[in-house]
């Protein structure tokens, strides 16, 4: 299990991620691990739009789940997941997928 987050069972969406430890406003937690996609590759869940094109996450924060009022950022500059507010231990992490999810919870 990573320190700083880990994977578990989840009530938004099957399997999320979880803070391993307590983070304050702006820690990072840790970074995407991602692959650049081929043009013509069906996107998944597990990818996201970096620069100008599609990536596949490779990591667990592939497990990210949305929420509308996330309490994480990810960073297209260098991938890096941070917290928008303190988040306790055992939190899971949730971030903001774009415009096409504000339909969801």
């Amino acid at each position: 299990m990573n320190p700083r987050y880990y994977v578990a069972s989840s009530d938004v969406h099957g399997t999320g991620v979880f803070a391993g430890r307590r983070f304050k406003k702006g820690d990072l937690i840790g970074y995407l691990e991602v692959e650049p996609l081929a043009w013509g590759v069906d996107e998944s869940i597990h990818d996201i739009w970096i620069g100008d094109r599609w990536h596949r996450i490779g990591n667990l924060f592939r497990y990210l789940n949305h929420s509308r009022v996330p309490n994480v950022e990810v960073s297209g500059r260098d991938g890096g997941v941070r917290a928008l507010r303190g988040i306790a231990r055992g939190t899971e992490l949730r971030f903001h997928y774009g415009e096409d999810w504000e339909d969801m919870k």
